[in-house]
């Protein structure tokens, strides 16, 4: 059986290099870290943690791996009820790895050695080295709520949902209309804020648009944000003359909801998610299909895991749904 030090020695480099790369591939060379994987498939190595975990019967063959990256926001937690709903009727487990309290590099070495069944990653953008890594470990994965070239991924159209945003606030001749969304730049936000300005170039529409980003630190509960959606909507609309608003979540809405309240004149405000509460509050959002992307990645991670070879890539895009509530 191969060990680390073979791997180095017919790789050329040291111990230490042939180790990042079992970690991910930080700080190692495109070239480098290529060769080393070829070594390594050429020679079948497995780290020992893992081929320890196989001679013992220790494997969790029942558990799968979810990945996410905030567990206080409530549309992922819409994603992992409908996960869950589908892994249990099969009898698996669930095992969830929450980046904030794992930085990058360390979180895909922790993953394999818990050996799981299957991994789902929601909303995240894995690398093709990462990528690489899963799959030379022969653990089967899938993407929910983000689209990747390289990898089996389910999404939501989020720029189809920023034009039905646009769609609906521009019915209202309004004169000056906000995004507000995180400073964190996600794709998806990208995304929705792009689907919506297109919409107005698309149309040659003639209004004043402005756009603004909540400092979010993902260390705290994001309902905590919700306070300062509601004081920036307060100075927009009775400062700046603001009258319509596009939030890159519902969360950040149910802000704009409560200052509106004590606003004089009319605003109208789209969200994004329709979660639970925004049905109660009337809050008119973009409808995306947390719970059903949830169990669409379930059920095609089962697919996956009975496959003997990798099939041909999932690029499975859902639509999003235009809700109006007064």
């Amino acid at each position: 059986m191969s060990t680390i030090r073979d791997i180095a020695r017919e790789a050329g480099v040291s111990i230490a290099t042939v180790s990042r790369v079992l970690k991910g591939g930080t700080n190692v060379k495109p070239e480098t870290y290529q060769k080393i994987i070829e070594v390594i498939e050429k020679r079948g190595y497995r780290p020992n943690r893992i081929a320890q975990k196989l001679v013992k019967k220790q494997t969790t063959s029942r558990t799968i791996g979810i990945l996410i990256p905030d567990i206080t926001q409530t549309f992922f937690i819409e994603i992992i009820r409908g996960i869950y709903d589908v892994l249990r009727a099969e009898e698996y487990n669930l095992f969830v790895f929450n980046i904030p309290n794992l930085s990058q590099s360390s979180i895909f070495p922790h993953i394999l050695e818990e050996n799981l069944a299957g991994l789902l990653v929601i909303n995240f953008r894995i690398s093709r080295e990462e990528a690489h890594l899963l799959r030379h470990h022969h653990l089967p994965f899938l993407v929910v709520e983000n689209h990747l070239p390289y990898v089996h991924s389910i999404y939501v159209n989020n720029r189809k949902g920023g034009e039905l945003a646009a769609q609906y606030l521009l019915s209202h001749s309004l004169n000056k209309i906000a995004l507000i969304g995180e400073n964190r730049h996600t794709l998806q936000q990208q995304e929705r804020f792009e689907g919506f300005k297109n919409y107005i170039q698309k149309h040659h529409l003639s209004i004043s648009l402005i756009e603004e980003y909540i400092s979010v630190d993902s260390h705290l509960p994001y309902s905590h944000y919700t306070q300062e959606a509601y004081e920036l909507t307060l100075r927009l609309a009775t400062k700046e003359g603001v009258d319509g608003f596009f939030f890159y979540c519902d969360e950040l809405a149910y802000g704009g909801i409560s200052a509106r309240q004590e606003i004089e004149k009319k605003i109208f405000i789209v969200g994004y998610d329709d979660l639970p509460p925004s049905a109660y509050l009337g809050l008119t959002t973009i409808r995306q299909p947390a719970h059903e992307m949830g169990k669409l990645g379930a059920s095609h991670l089962l697919k996956l895991l009975h496959k003997k070879s990798e099939e041909d890539l999932l690029h499975l895009r859902l639509d999003p749904q235009l809700i109006i509530r007064n």
